[in-house]
C-alpha cells in the first residue's frame, strides 16, 4: 500500500507536524503556511509564539550617506 503524504497547498511542501508544538498535522484541515512554506503552524497562537521568540527589537539612527 502507497504511503499517503500531507502537503501544504500554498507552497506544495511536505508537511508532518507544526513547527512550534510539534503537533501533528494529519487531521488538521486548515494551517499557516509562513515563509513560502519555510514554517508551518497548527494555529495563530503557535505562529505569534514563534515571531515572539525570533523578533529582535532594534533601534534607528540617522547615518550620513
Amino acid at each position: 500500500m502507497e504511503e499517503k503524504v500531507l502537503r501544504c497547498d500554498a507552497c506544495g511542501e511536505k508537511i508532518r507536524e507544526c513547527d512550534v508544538c510539534g503537533k501533528g498535522l494529519g487531521g488538521i484541515e486548515s494551517i499557516i503556511c509562513f515563509a513560502d512554506g519555510e514554517h508551518h503552524f497548527c494555529s495563530k497562537e503557535c505562529m505569534e509564539a514563534f515571531l515572539d521568540d525570533s523578533v529582535m527589537e532594534a533601534e534607528t539612527y540617522l547615518d550620513d550617506v
